[in-house]
This record gives C-alpha cells, structure tokens and sequence, in this order.
C-alpha cells in the first residue's frame, strides 16, 4: 500500500505552486467545514431564546449569513483544493506512465513472448488507473477526512465532551467490520481480477487474429471462449461485491446519530447543552465519520488496487539483461566480424541449439538453411541479440555482446524478419523508423531501392498512406518491401535477413533481388531462406539440424559433401527426394 502513495509524493515537490493551492485549500476548506454546523447551532439556540424570552432576532439572522458564507466559501475552498490536487497528480502520472514504458521495453524479449500483448497492454493500463485512482482517493478523501476528524474532534470537545466520546465509541465498530470484510473478500477479488486480465489478454489476441476467426467462422467460438472467462470473472466480483454489501449496511451515520440522541436528549434534559449545541454534533457526525465512509470505498478499492499495481510489478520484475545489462562497449564503425563460441540454448528449458561453433568474417555473407524447427532462427536472434546463450559466447568484433552498450550495439544492425513489424502509421512513419533523421531524399532513395516507388506513386495520400495495423492495408510483398526499405535506410554494418523475401511472388522478388544485393554489399549479411534458389551466390551456407551446424561451405561444395542439403536442393528442384519413386508423392 505505502508503494502506491509514495510514487506521487514527488509531485508535491515538482509542482510548488499547485501543491500550495492544494494546501491551502485543504486546511482552508477543513476550517470552514467546522463553521458551518457551528452557526447552525448558534441559528436553533437564537430562535428557541427569541422565542421563549423574547430576545432579539438580530443574531439569529448574523449567524445564518455567517453560516451562507461558510457554505459557499466551502464550496469554493474544495473546488480549489481538488483542482490543485488533479493537476500536479496529472504532471506526475505522465511521468510516472512513462518511466513505466520505458522499464517495460527494458525488459528481455522473452517477456513479451510468454504474454499476449493484450495482456501486457491491460495490465500497464489497469495498474497505474490503481495507481492514479489510489492517489487521489488519498488527496481528496483521506487526507480532508483525516484532517477534519482531528479539527473537529477537538472543537467539539471543548463544546461536550460526553457527546464526543459518544461519536467516537461507534468507530472501531466500524473498523472491525471493515478489517474482516477485506480479509474474507481478499482472495476471491484476486483471482477475479486475473480473470478479467486474462480475458483482456484474449481480446488482444483474437483481435489481432480476426482473419483466422473470420477465415475459419469462429466468431461464436471466441464469443463463448472469452464470455465463459468474463463470467467466471463476473461471478467471483459478484460475491466479492455481497461481502462489501453486507459491510455497508451498518450505517455509520446513522448509528452515530442514534447514540447522541441516546446521549444528548438526558444532557439537554438537564441543561448540559443546549438544542444548538446538540444540533451542531448531528452536524459534526459526517465530518467525524469521514475517514471511516472513506475507508470503507478506500479499502474496497485498495483491495483492488494492489491486485492490478502488483500485477505491474511482476512484469517489471522480470529480466532485463539485455537492454539494461550495463555493458560500455561502443565503436563508431565496426567491421563486422561476428561469431558463436560454444553456444547452447534454450526456451523454457527445451533445447534448441547445442554447442554451436562458427566465424563470420566481415563483409561475408552467410546463409542458414535447414528443416524447420532446426534452429536458424534462433541463431539469428541471437547474434541480434534479443538472447543471451545459456552457455557459451556471442562476439562482434571480437567483443562480446554482453559487453556491448544496447544502444551502440543496436546502431550496426539492421533486419528484415519473415513476420511483419509494422506500425498502425503512415508509410512514411514505418520507413523512417529505420532512421528517425533521414532526409525525405533519402526516404525516397530508400524506397526507390525498395522497388515500392510505384506503389506509393498510385496511392492517393503516397507516404502519407495508413497501412494499418500490422500493415493489413498492405499485401504481403509489400509489407516486406517496407521493411526492407526501412533497413536500407537504417545503413547498418551487419544485415540479418530472415525469408526477406517469402512473401514475394517470382516476379517482384526478382525485381528487388538487385536491392537486396545492394543492401548487403560491402556489409556482413546473415541470411536465412528457405527458398534456396535466393542464396547460391553467398560465400558460404551453413546446414543448420537439430540445433547444430551439420556443414558448412559453398553451394557446389555442400552438393558433394552434405546429404541433407543434397535432398533439400533436389526437393525444391524437382518437387522430389532422390529416392522417392516417380508415381510416389513424398
């Protein structure tokens, strides 16, 4: 709980000149708060004694314009206090919403593919809502409520000690049922709020797979799949809600109430208070019970509100060794030399690579060719570095990447992978996003180099175009054009290809073959493909099986020495394996 306050304690500090206002309207308004059942006291005591000895009218009217101006002041003081409060809580949320994203995309790649994005995305949504929620519960409710008790408290024991006590013998009777109704409802509120996270997660996926529901008709599959999980979700918050019910309906107020009636009318009685005096404790009562309505909603919503802020802490728990792991290294240029040194890896302790060996030299370019499954990918990723190996070293340059700075390291590399990566933005937006400074001229090269200049020539907006999310506006050879003309224009030492041009059909990937050329001239190139026609004239291929380098060599050599690549070659060449029969399909 004491972690969600102090995140905005901050923005007292940041922001003097709203934290004052809020201060002063805070105490301002607390003071007022007192005066208002003061004068109504002083307004019943005025009219009972002109009534009863004929005394003048005159106060009664003073203290009902007394008690107008308290109210209205009042009215005021709070509307400042609040407007105080949203205001620097706004500045520090940003800040806070922000410092958040940015440990989020400092955590390792792993995370983001064990947790749907929807997820993610709900979670860091609903968490700082907690977090901004808890906050100005606590500026506008308990601190005025807090404040108030103790103003007010001692104001009116010096008018009646024994009606004070009276109102303060019913608040641990509240306490206590509030402790206990948190307690009981604690574990059921957990595990809906996993659900209803769970279901957010499922949203995200299906929307952002809505041609395979459509292709496959499964919209009432998903219907039913996400509404079970929001009904179970609904049923739990619904007992958890009966708890708070039942909490609720011991009125705090009135039970108050009743007491000083218990208490006053016999003191009255007697004459030790006046009707005024009493009236202005029936007036005291919401003031006094404040902090316990507000505790009442704060707890309820501080059960909830922990469960969403945690959530946010255990991703922000997770690793991060890559994008914070703290290496200095840095070079302006660099050659390009890249090398596995005894790799071995593996996801979620399921093998995929096993002592892997092997040199790049700069400027070389390499192509990773295999079954699916074999570990060529991964090879990829990890000379990116989107992993550490769980054992073994990764080199550029001879320096290990671990050891590199993130940023610098980053600045050399540039790759085109066969899933899209593209941003609901413009064309413009998701080439640039290669280099964030380039010149339009140089945008235009890029996409020249691209083979995308016609393309954008028929659009109307041209690179002002929308391609949608994950470029659905787009085919798929075109989705892969944009990328490769985002790593043209990223200019980087070493280039990494994974399928860059699966997608494209015979035609269009002979058309930019000759970029693809001129992308990686000069450059160290990694390339993977299927599609071994693409990469007979790289300087060596490496036959990746079973997470191991089975060859390595060029085209001609492996023909002769490496049976895997052999049958891989005659497959694609004649739609058969060497020893399958003519009339036999493989």
């Amino acid at each position: 709980m004491w972690e969600l306050y102090k995140k905005f304690f901050p923005s007292l500090r940041n922001s003097p000149a709203m934290s004052a206002l809020y201060l002063v309207a805070l105490v301002g308004g607390v003071s007022v708060a007192f005066l208002g059942p003061y004068y109504m006291g002083r307004i019943v005591d005025g009219i009972i004694a002109s009534v009863t000895i004929a005394a003048p009218v005159t106060p009664v009217w003073i203290a009902l314009g007394w008690w107008v101006a308290a109210n209205a002041l009042g009215s005021v003081l709070i509307a400042l206090q609040f407007y105080g409060s949203w205001t620097f809580m706004n500045r520090e949320y940003a800040k806070i919403y922000v410092a958040s994203l940015q440990k989020l995309f400092g955590k390792n790649i792993s995370l983001f593919n064990q947790k749907k994005g929807g997820e993610v995305s709900s979670v860091l949504y609903q968490s700082h809502e907690a977090l901004w929620s808890q906050n100005a519960q606590l500026y506008n409710d308990l601190l005025p409520g807090a404040l108030g008790f103790v103003v007010i408290l001692s104001a009116s024991l010096w008018f009646s000690w024994q009606l004070a006590l009276t109102i303060l013998i019913a608040l641990p009777i509240q306490g206590a049922i509030l402790w206990y109704t948190y307690r009981v409802a604690d574990a059921q509120a957990n595990q809906a709020r996993k659900l209803w996270t769970r279901s957010f997660g499922m949203i995200g996926d299906v929307l952002q797979n809505v041609f395979a529901v459509k292709l496959f008709a499964r919209e009432s599959h998903e219907v039913q799949r996400i509404g079970s999980t929001l009904h179970h979700a609904m049923e739990l918050q619904i007992r958890t809600n009966v708890y708070w019910a039942m909490a609720k309906m011991f009125d705090i107020d009135m039970f108050v109430r009743l007491l000083l009636a218990v208490v006053g009318v016999p003191l009255m009685l007697n004459g030790s208070v006046t009707l005024g005096t009493f009236f202005m404790f029936m007036g005291f009562v919401s003031f006094l019970t404040a902090p316990v309505r507000s505790f009442v909603t704060e707890l309820q919503n501080l059960q909830k509100n922990i469960i969403d802020w945690n959530k946010f802490k255990q991703l922000a728990a997770a690793p991060e060794t890559i994008a914070s792991g703290g290496g200095t290294h840095e070079q302006n240029q660099v050659h390009g030399a890249l090398a596995m040194r005894n790799v071995t890896f593996s996801y979620d302790n399921k093998p995929v690579l096993r002592n892997v060996t092997f040199t790049i030299q700069p400027g070389e370019h390499v192509a990773l060719v295999g079954p699916s499954g074999a570990g060529k990918s991964t090879i990829a990723q990890l000379l990116a570095r989107f992993y550490d190996p769980k054992s073994g070293v990764v080199t550029l340059d001879g320096v290990s990447l671990s050891d590199w700075n993130y940023d610098n390291f980053r600045s050399h590399l540039a790759m085109v992978w066969q899933e899209n990566m593209l941003f609901h933005e413009s064309l413009a937006y998701n080439v640039k996003y290669g280099n964030l400074r380039a010149t339009s001229a140089a945008v235009n090269t890029a996409i020249d180099r691209a083979s995308l200049t016609e393309f954008v020539a028929a659009q109307k907006k041209g690179l002002k175009t929308v391609v949608g999310e994950r470029g659905v506006h787009l085919s798929g050879g075109e989705k892969q054009r944009v990328m490769i003309a985002r790593a043209v224009l990223k200019n980087a030492n070493i280039v990494i290809l994974d399928e860059a041009t699966s997608a494209l059909d015979s035609i269009t990937e002979r058309a930019i073959q000759q970029s693809v050329s001129s992308l990686i001239e000069g450059k160290t190139a990694v390339i993977i493909a299927h599609r071994l026609s693409t990469i007979r004239a790289v300087d060596r291929i490496f036959v990746v099986n079973k997470g191991r380098i089975e060859a390595q060599g060029t085209h001609d050599e492996l023909l002769k020495s490496c049976t895997l690549y052999r049958s891989m070659v005659a497959l694609q060449s004649n739609g058969l394996l060497p020893d399958a029969a003519p009339n036999k399909i493989v």
